[in-house]
């Protein structure tokens, strides 16, 4: 139950989460429930449990994401608020059943790993049973190297470390239970980065290529790490087909006890080695505490390069969520206009798409979102002006991107290329 962070077919492949509020379906009545700043808000009560003598309720806020989700006392629940007891409309005993039934997080997950040609009704089933089981929180929160941070969604490690605080090394994402444990890994480790190949280095960022295959167990647990952030992902237990591209850091840590400093994860991206749609991105994370820096847009632009540089065109996978139609849609419109202000009048849609490594029907979309494209005589033609590109690029913040010349190692394409060739 560990592997890369993935998508069913036609299901999103993008990105911090996907949804405003969560996919889950919730059931049964609301209850008036206190935030820790005493806030009122409408909740799901989803499952209960006795702790240290008292009563705590696991609650899902109504139209707020997810990750807010969380145990909190019966002192904080107004029961007069709703109409029935609160059972939370039998999760918890349906839940009792799918596990009693052997239908545990690895067999529902492993088991949508392979869709294609699956019975429509079977495939509802193991959806609905998949959102029952991972309604709440398995692990509570994270110390990632200087961080403490508190988990969001569920994630499928095994079951002896649920519902404890994860001890995770931030160089090689093996994860413990206990902070002495974390100490003594960590006077042995001798990883300063991620495993792989460092193909790209800018000041104290840097790009590993992390091949699936060849570092199966450090790609394995990236992906449960991700998955605690990610709401609404498929985990593949076969990390194989899969290159892992890891956004890194160099930064120095008085608290270690080790000399120096090291790579600190940002995020990573993943896409397949061999895509029949030419996807050039399968998933993305930019880690909380490094959210609204700018990464997001950073790993974005290294999925186009590269596909520049093997010589193709490229897309994510599709249907993107709404949160990533708004950060792609906002690239495409940076990268498209910023090549349009060489515009020359004789370029065609297929031109610009071969420059930018922008597939041909997101160029179009972006375009008429931008109306600076006309359909004429059976052909879409680019209408713009100096003056209304540069009117519009004024309008937005200039994203961080990487260098297309500089900083790159000698061989990249190729390397990505025979790695596609092969698998």
């Amino acid at each position: 139950y560990k592997a890369s962070i993935g998508r069913r077919k036609g299901e999103s492949g993008m990105a911090d989460h996907d949804s405003p509020h969560g996919h889950a379906n919730y059931h049964g009545p609301t209850w008036t429930a206190r935030w820790q700043d005493g806030s009122e808000h409408q909740a799901f009560i989803v499952e209960e449990r006795e702790r240290d003598g008292s009563k705590e309720f696991y609650v899902h806020y109504q139209d707020v994401d997810r990750r807010m989700d969380g145990w909190i006392s019966a002192e904080r629940i107004d029961f007069e608020s709703g109409s029935q007891s609160p059972r939370g409309g039998g999760g918890s005993k349906k839940r009792r059943k799918l596990e009693a039934a052997g239908a545990d997080v690895a067999t529902v997950v492993s088991t949508m790993t392979g869709t294609a040609g699956m019975d429509p009704t079977l495939m509802e089933r193991l959806e609905a049973e998949r959102e029952e089981i991972t309604k709440v929180k398995n692990i509570p929160s994270i110390q990632f190297g200087r961080w403490d941070i508190e988990a969001w969604y569920y994630s499928p490690f095994p079951d002896m470390f649920s519902g404890h605080k994860l001890y995770i090394c931030e160089y090689t994402l093996k994860y413990m239970l206990r902070a002495s444990t974390l100490v003594k890994h960590k006077q042995t480790c001798v990883a300063r980065h991620p495993p792989g190949k460092r193909i790209y280095h800018d000041g104290k960022v840097s790009l590993w290529e992390v091949d699936g295959t060849e570092q199966k167990l450090y790609c394995e647990n990236l992906c449960l790490l991700s998955k605690l952030f990610i709401e609404h992902k498929t985990l593949y237990y076969d990390v194989n087909p899969f290159l892992f591209y890891v956004l890194t850091e160099y930064q120095e840590d008085p608290t270690d006890a080790r000399a120096g400093g090291g790579e600190q994860l940002l995020g990573y991206f993943s896409k397949e080695k061999k895509s029949e749609l030419d996807y050039n991105l399968a998933c993305i994370l930019t880690f909380p505490p490094y959210q609204r820096c700018g990464y997001g847009k950073l790993l974005i632009s290294f999925s186009y390069e590269l596909s520049k540089r093997d010589g193709m065109v490229g897309s994510p996978e599709k249907p993107l969520s709404d949160l990533g139609k708004l950060s792609y849609r906002s690239f495409w419109t940076f990268v498209l206009l910023t090549t349009l202000l060489d515009y020359d009048g004789k370029w065609t849609v297929r031109d610009l798409s071969t420059m930018t490594g922008i597939k041909v029907e997101d160029v179009i979309s972006t375009l008429q979102a931008l109306d600076l494209i006309k359909y004429w005589k059976g052909q879409h033609i680019i209408f713009v002006s100096q003056a209304l590109l540069r009117g519009q690029l004024a309008k937005l913040k200039p994203p961080r991107l990487c260098l297309p010349h500089d900083g790159w190692a000698e061989g990249v394409a190729r390397a990505t290329a025979r790695k596609r060739a092969a698998s």
